[in-house]
């Protein structure tokens, strides 16, 4: 079962996946739009993860930084 934050999440990367094929979405974007702090998001996410529930693959852009890929 999944609490308010959390359907919210999900329901913002389905929204992403929706519009962009996947969900490439920052850390400020989220928490933005989901008025929720960096930490929270963390953990919301990293809950989602473990419980299968989203996929998130990170990778290098080389000198530009880093690539997360979420999907529902």
């Amino acid at each position: 079962m999944l609490i308010g934050i959390e359907e919210k999440v999900i329901s913002f990367i389905r929204k992403e996946k929706e519009e962009n094929g996947s969900c490439y979405a920052s850390n400020k974007t989220f928490c933005d739009t989901l008025n929720v702090s960096e930490r929270t998001l963390y953990r919301i996410i990293n809950k989602l993860q473990q419980r299968g529930l989203i996929t998130r693959k990170t990778t290098s852009n080389g000198h530009y930084g880093k690539t997360r890929k979420i999907d529902v």
